[in-house]
């Protein structure tokens, strides 16, 4: 077909009907209260699923020992840094490096911000946080925890299905 034709129009579709607009109609509009602002909740008892997930004293095996395994840290720098080395795929060669300049980066951001500075515990989060993730071991303990739950997810369901029987 060239450039300059034009598609013909096929009759036989029908047209579109606004689904919509036909709708709109039948149930009347409701009135809802938008809060204003200084109405909405903050912080004072509202929480974040998360935050209620991690008040739970019924935690899974799975979600205890991933929490040991990766743990939280208080400070955000460290922490934030901490989250992505954990899984990450750290060589030997350049973890010392790593460190060095991870721990150097999170005291300066601690000094502009005029905060109280504890180089030996920054230190130790930081090669806490690198040592998880050297050669990658904190994928494979991931992926061998992940592994077995799921083993024993399957074995508890084949137990059931043999009991039901």
């Amino acid at each position: 077909m060239a450039e300059n034709e034009k598609i013909p129009e096929r009759k036989d579709i029908p047209e579109k009907k606004d689904i919509f607009a036909e709708n709109a109609d039948i149930l009347p509009e409701r009135a809802v209260d938008i809060p204003e602002e200084d109405e909405m909740p903050s912080g004072n008892g509202h929480k974040s699923l998360t935050d209620v997930e991690e008040e739970n004293p019924q935690d899974s095996d799975l979600k205890t020992t991933l929490r040991r395994l990766y743990p939280k840290f208080t400070d955000p720098a460290i922490n934030s840094v901490a989250q992505a080395v954990m899984v990450a795929r750290i060589f030997p060669d350049t973890i010392l490096d790593r460190i060095y300049l991870t721990t150097i980066s999170i005291i300066e951001k601690q000094a502009i911000r005029h905060e109280d500075i504890d180089v030996m515990m920054t230190m130790n989060m930081v090669t806490t946080a690198f040592e998880i993730g050297l050669d990658a071991k904190g994928r494979i303990d991931a992926i061998e925890i992940h592994g077995a739950a799921r083993e024993s997810e399957d074995t508890e369901g084949m137990g059931r299905s043999l009991m039901a029987q």
